[in-house]
């Protein structure tokens, strides 16, 4: 019968957290002055993953204006249908007026090219 490997660690040393590239390891923490230093190395992970500095500020540069679509919302063409739904008892089948929740259904909806003035609409 063949010998096992044999393993000659010490359990009791401890074992090397490790890292992604360009994050700080996490300590495990079991006191206050450990937590603090937890907190402190995910703050710094927080910080370098959304390239911001200890100010808040995103590289101290003016935000970019978000991307518009190329069609709009004709919001005059909306079709929509309001209606009150009453609560059905399962047992009696006894519908309580006391009971309801009000509901608006779009049905129709248009969207306008902005560049070319193409429509496209939605019906249910």
């Amino acid at each position: 019968m063949a010998d096992a490997p044999i393993s000659y660690t010490n359990l009791n040393e401890n074992i090397q957290q490790p890292t992604s590239p360009g994050m700080p390891a996490i300590p495990l923490a079991s006191d206050l002055p450990s937590a603090l230093e937890a907190i402190r190395a995910l703050t710094q992970g927080y910080n370098t993953q959304y390239n911001m500095n200890p100010a808040g500020n995103r590289n101290n540069s003016t935000p970019k204006k978000p991307k518009l679509g190329k069609y709009v919302e004709d919001k005059p063409k909306r079709i929509t249908k309001k209606e009150r739904i009453y609560h059905k008892d399962d047992k009696t089948g006894k519908v309580d007026k006391e009971q309801y929740v009000d509901v608006e259904t779009i049905n129709s909806l248009t969207f306008k090219d902005t560049i070319t003035g193409e429509l496209w609409t939605w019906s249910r």
